[in-house]
């Protein structure tokens, strides 16, 4: 019976020191982080804070996939080349997409040596390899599965990368400055409201502006074979069965400081432009100014002026 009463205190006692440890966790990550201080006042100077970000929807992306071939002469290998891009062409107009959509790039062309020597002793290739990189322009984040098959019917599996782009960004810009003037002018009068002029004084301000792309993050969760395959049988032979959560692989903005966010419901992963303004504003303290001076003429007054005798018995006053 103790035993189980000493069982029971002490689960009481670990479960109370868990919550009170949860409870600390949560202050200093979730509601510490939350306090975002936008408008701010410290005696005579005024300081806010404004961002507003554009989730700008891309026109199209840039998908790279990576490939190797092996044979026992160029013009075997050169023939492989053809036969494969020529393949991929047809693949990718089930897709309706055109040719000039697609690129192939070859990166490296590398001999391959065997131990055996000839008769001078130099070692000749016994065949040569070459990579490639394949680069398809695509309009929709959804093409990318469709075009994952046919490049995987020729045996393309690596993505290298995924980038999108934007024709036009000058109505990004324009749409950000307006928004961003406008939520300024809001919480001036705000602060106007509360009891804080701003006016007679100096004004300061720092414009910022910052572009994330989504592909060092979301995109990248394409990529499902994060060490890249080598190639090569003998590189390929390891296969590593435990399953693994990359909880960074999912596409999430941090959005809580933002004062207004276009296309804030957008699913799709997005260009992001961020525009932010520092603005301070330094208000005269008219009585301080008027004190200070009349402190200064009294001190003036009180001053004591020195005489001396030159050489030829006159007084003259002294000058420091």
């Amino acid at each position: 019976m103790k035993n189980n009463l000493l069982i029971l205190a002490l689960f009481c006692f670990m479960s109370g020191k868990s919550q009170e440890l949860n409870a600390s966790f949560n202050q200093h990550t979730e509601a510490s982080s939350n306090l975002k201080r936008s408008i701010e006042v410290n005696g005579n100077y005024l300081k806010i804070k404004v961002k507003v970000i554009y989730n700008a929807i891309p026109d199209g992306y840039h998908i790279t996939f990576t490939y190797s071939s092996i044979s026992s002469t160029l013009a075997t290998l050169e023939e492989l080349t053809y036969q494969k891009k020529k393949s991929l062409v047809k693949g990718i107009k089930k897709l309706k997409m055109k040719p000039d959509d697609m690129v192939v790039d070859v990166i490296s062309l590398d001999p391959i040596y065997s131990m055996k020597y000839d008769t001078s002793d130099v070692p000749k290739p016994t065949g040569f390899k070459s990579t490639h990189n394949v680069t398809f322009n695509i309009s929709d984040i959804g093409q990318v599965d469709h075009l994952s098959r046919v490049c995987f019917e020729e045996s393309i599996y690596d993505i290298v990368d995924i980038t999108p782009y934007l024709h036009d960004v000058k109505y990004i810009e324009d749409s950000l400055t307006r928004k961003t003037i406008a939520v300024l002018n809001a919480k001036k009068s705000l602060a106007r409201e509360i009891g804080f002029e701003i006016e007679d004084g100096k004004a300061d301000f720092q414009k910022n502006k910052n572009t994330l792309y989504p592909s060092e993050r979301y995109l990248k969760s394409y990529i499902q074979n994060t060490t890249m395959r080598k190639h090569h049988i003998s590189q390929n032979s390891n296969i590593n069965y435990n399953r693994k959560v990359d909880v960074d692989q999912y596409y999430n903005l941090d959005l809580r400081d933002a004062d207004y966010v276009f296309n804030s419901k957008e699913v799709k992963p997005v260009i992001q432009f961020m525009y932010s303004i520092n603005y301070g504003f330094l208000k005269r303290d008219r009585e301080e100014e008027a004190r200070l001076k009349q402190q200064r003429e009294i001190e003036q007054s009180r001053k004591k002026d020195i005489y001396i005798l030159d050489k030829k018995g006159r007084m003259r006053k002294a000058a420091f």
